[in-house]
């Protein structure tokens, strides 16, 4: 018991005063307002508030949802899963033969799987990796959190337990609950508190170790948002240098220091960042020329309406996610009038958030902000920045009590709340723009009370933290509602997934004494990495690194792709299709083929309606070709089948057509008006029916010979084609596919419905190439082919060996999409330049005789980055050594004029 000392006649005469009671709570909290809690608790809380969210929208192992959706469904699992089996095989990480016909695998890392954290994905049994896949995505937002509190604990440092309020408000804000299925991109997002702190203490202290390292590690888990984060950081300079003004010499000495050090943190990642910069010019996003024009995205209005809350906030396109709470929000609308606060202070923050809305909005501004690319779709990626500033903002005008608030704020406050509503209506539910009015009117209300001081302090603290914690709340339970689940238990795809997986390893068996190389796809594809999920090499991929030579070829065989997109897809048509992307074996999910090509290995559990083919038209994934084949090109001015008919010729020397057009009989149409041009196609025009009219174009062939028929089909606004009962896929691009075997005189009927409502107009061209195929002419090509196949001697991960014959001066055709500075091939152990067949496939040029062909693989810009990591590394170790004996870089000159006090560093 504290004990005073009471004046009195006897002075030695002490008397015991009794203290407050106090609550052992308020004492707790009292006592570490200021120490580490708080921090934890800014990590734990969004780790609990998310859980919690998960566990009542029935998200896996608290039901069957699953937060593996949109792109983490098909790349990003798939590509961690690809990753896994890798590392637990022992195979290399440079290259993998069995996705897209053959990928930069350290290049795909780079974007999809390099983050840290994922090392815990590759210790983990294969049972539980889905499980802590998901787990991992809560973790990142909750390190968002605890980095948020960790700067605002350094530029407040008499922030208390609010901070966790606001460190979460940055973990659960818009931009993460709407995106947290992009988990690629959370740790770089959430790494960045810690990188502005890293600045600050480069540009006010001189220290840059913190800078550098979690620069180089916010780069190496995700170069994308890492360069956005950078970008932030030359933004955040000029804050610095407007908040704390100095000498011109000194600015030009701290600006050269962060560049060093961004520079320094650049190399860190290098290992990693160099294969990337060179993967990056074999994809769409580098070789496809971008028009860079001045125009706007949205309404100021518009962009102002993300800022309320209790809306579902944008999960693939849409607004910006900008809001964190309506809370925060309003505090940062306080802050401009708060007169306590420096002019320049607010003004520096007005402009700084004036700037990142502006670039959101403008686009040349936007371009640059993306790395000079334009997004498909999730636009606004660097929107966490804006966030984290109104995070920021609003706990500066927090931290200050809100002392001076009078009528002038509260009557701001609340035509503020009117604005954000005349911007959201009409967007978002009015329930929600209604609840966010209240949030501001309630909150103006208890500020005004407490300035009065007819409320305290504590009931102020109490309702910021119940209003914060009910918004942060629905913000993650709305959010993830938002965002949805695929199922767990059929993420696989059930039985026929289970069947496929069973295949594959029959493939492995069936070749285990081989050291050829072939290939297997899936007739009717289900995702375009299918060859991930199911482990085996496959020709389709979908992924920002896809390889557009693979692309080339794919379009030019008539199949879904498009060399300016990020996708390809293989679609069983026809055996020379197979034949040149070197498959053998094809798996029908609907459980029959009818090619005669094909001969059956095995079928799947009835249940499954599986069945694995082998096909006769393998050729190895090398042979001797025509010498004609060295100056092909696909003439994408000819019908696909047409692009096929010049390619046989190319590569076996004979002359004729292997597939002959035939024409339809009869032309059936409902509600169009349909002509029919000149070359074939077919002109379509409607006119507004009822809601539920269907637009029908019905053709009818009859086969001319028995075999195998084929079909070319471009229809907009279609995503299926039925031949007789059989449906096949054209959705997103136009694709040559297998129609089916027929006899001789017999009839089928191709049927396609246009996809569109009937309340407008709509007019288009339909094409329909419909070939027969010359069994007899192809018989004799495939000998060819076959008997100069290349004899694989040896066969690695990064490496191909093997022998082959040539008779006279051929061209030595290959299956291996072409990466510039990544190959190297030898003939007889002298290397040679590489021709690539149709500038997309490695070939070269064979003279007669025997020879002995090598082909090794490694990433361009791998070694270099190596070597420049690690001295970067061993540098920044010495550097953190420096630094803690008080050794900086580049030390400021202070001047300080006589009887001034030095300034205050935080």
């Amino acid at each position: 018991m504290d004990q005073t000392i009471i004046p009195s006649q006897d002075r030695n005469t002490v008397l015991p005063t009794a203290k407050k009671k106090r609550f052992p709570l308020a004492d707790f909290t009292e006592k570490h307002r200021h120490g580490v809690l708080p921090l934890v608790l800014s990590f734990v809380l969004p780790l609990v508030i998310l859980l919690v969210c998960l566990f009542l929208h029935g998200a896996y192992p608290f039901g069957d949802g699953q937060i593996i959706n949109y792109d983490g469904w098909h790349q990003y699992y798939p590509f961690l899963m690809r990753l896994w089996e890798h590392i637990h095989h022992g195979t290399g990480l440079f290259y993998d033969w069995g996705m897209g016909m053959g990928t930069n695998f350290l290049s795909m890392i780079s974007y999809y799987a390099a983050d840290p954290l994922n090392l815990l994905l590759m210790l983990s049994p294969s049972r539980d990796f889905r499980l802590l896949f998901e787990l991992l995505i809560v973790v990142r937002l909750s390190f968002a959190g605890l980095f948020c509190g960790l700067f605002l604990k350094k530029i407040l440092p008499t922030m208390g337990w609010s901070l966790a309020l606001f460190g979460t408000g940055y973990a659960l804000c818009g931009y993460f609950v709407g995106y947290f299925w992009n988990e690629m991109w959370l740790t770089s997002a959430a790494l960045f508190p810690l990188l502005c702190l890293g600045a600050l203490k480069l540009f006010r202290e001189g220290k840059s170790s913190l800078y550098i390292f979690i620069l180089g590690i916010s780069l190496f888990a995700n170069y994308y948002i890492g360069y956005m984060c950078a970008m932030f950081i030359v933004l955040e300079f000029f804050i610095l240098c407007a908040l704390f003004p100095s000498s011109f010499p000194n600015v030009l000495r701290k600006g050269f220091r962060l560049l060093l050090s961004t520079l320094w943190g650049a190399c860190l990642g290098a290992v990693l960042l160099l294969p990337a910069l060179f993967g990056l010019l074999n994809t769409a996003s580098t070789q496809m020329a971008t028009p860079l024009y001045s125009s706007f995205y949205e309404t100021m209005r518009d962009l102002f309406a993300p800022l309320t809350s209790f809306h579902q906030p944008a999960v693939i396109d849409g607004l910006p996610n900008l809001a964190t709470t309506a809370l925060v929000t309003l505090l940062v609308f306080l802050f401009f009038l708060a007169k306590k606060i420096p002019l320049r202070e607010k003004i520096t923050a007005f402009l700084v958030l004036a700037f990142l809305l502006f670039s959101m909005n403008y686009r040349v501004l936007n371009y640059f902000w993306h790395g000079m690319h334009y997004t498909n779709m999730i636009p606004y990626r660097f929107a966490f920045v804006f966030a984290f500033c109104l995070v920021v903002i609003a706990a500066r005008e927090y931290e200050r009590g809100l002392s001076g608030f009078d009528w002038v704020d509260a009557v701001g406050g609340i035509l503020f709340a009117g604005f954000l509503g005349w911007c959201a209506f009409g967007l978002y539910p009015n329930a929600s723009v209604l609840a966010t009015i209240f949030v501001f009117a309630s909150a103006v209300i208890v500020f005004t009370l407490t300035s009065a001081k007819i409320l305290p302090r504590r009931a102020l603290s109490g309702f910021v933290c119940a209003t914060m914690l009910i918004e942060l709340c629905s913000a993650a339970y709305i959010g993830v509602g938002a965002v949805g689940f695929s199922s767990y238990s059929q993420y696989f795809d059930g039985e026929k997934g289970a069947a496929i997986l069973s295949f594959a390893q029959t493939v492995r068996e069936r070749e285990a004494d081989s050291l050829d190389f072939c290939r297997m796809e899936e007739a009717q594809w289900r995702s375009l990495n299918d060859s991930c999920f199911f482990s085996y090499h496959g020709i389709s991929q979908f992924a920002s690194s896809a390889n557009t030579a693979a692309a080339r070829v794919l379009e030019g065989l008539g199949m879904s792709a498009d060399p300016g997109s990020n996708r390809y897809t293989y679609v069983h048509s026809t055996p020379l299709a197979d034949t040149v992307l070197g498959i053998k074996y094809l798996i029908a999910r609907d459980g029959y083929l009818s090619d005669p090509n094909l001969s059956l290995v095995t079928e799947g559990p009835r249940e499954s309606a599986t069945a694995l083919y082998e096909t006769n038209a393998f050729a190895g994934i090398a042979f001797l070709a025509d010498a004609r084949a060295e100056e092909f090109t696909f003439d994408l001015s000819l019908a696909p089948y047409e692009r096929q008919n010049a390619l046989f010729c190319a590569l076996t020397g004979l002359e004729g057509d292997l597939l002959t057009k035939i024409e339809p009989e009869a032309v059936h149409q409902q509600n169009l008006d349909l002509t029919r041009e000149e070359d074939g196609t077919f002109s379509f025009l409607t006119a507004p029916q009822s809601e539920d009219a269907e637009y029908i174009l019905r053709l009818t062939y009859r086969a001319p010979q028995k075999g195998m028929i084929y079909c070319f089909a471009d229809v907009p606004d279609t995503d299926f084609v039925q031949v007789n009962n059989a449906w096949h896929c054209v959705e997103d691009y136009p694709n040559f596919f297998d129609a089916g075997y027929f006899r001789e005189d017999e009839r089928f009927t191709l049927r396609a419905v246009l996809d569109e409502e009937g309340d407008e107009e709509f007019s288009g061209t339909a094409r329909f190439d419909v070939c027969v195929m010359d069994q007899e002419l192809w018989d004799k090509g495939l000998a060819i082919l076959q008997s100069q196949r290349m004899r694989i001697t040896s066969f690695s991960d990064t490496a191909l060996e093997g022998e082959v014959t040539a008779k006279e001066n051929g061209f030595l055709y290959t299956s291996i999409p072409v990466e510039d500075r990544c190959w190297t091939l030898t003939v007889d152990g002298e290397e040679q330049e590489i021709t690539p067949f149709a500038g997309a496939l490695i070939g070269v040029k064979i003279s007669a005789g025997e020879h002995h062909v090598a082909l090794c693989y490694r990433p361009a810009g791998f070694q270099k980055g190596a070597w420049i990591s690690a001295i970067a590394i061993l540098l920044l170790l010495c550097l953190a050594i420096a630094e803690k004996k008080g050794l900086v870089l580049f030390r400021e000159v202070h001047t300080q004029r006589s009887g001034q006090a030095p300034k205050n560093v935080n």
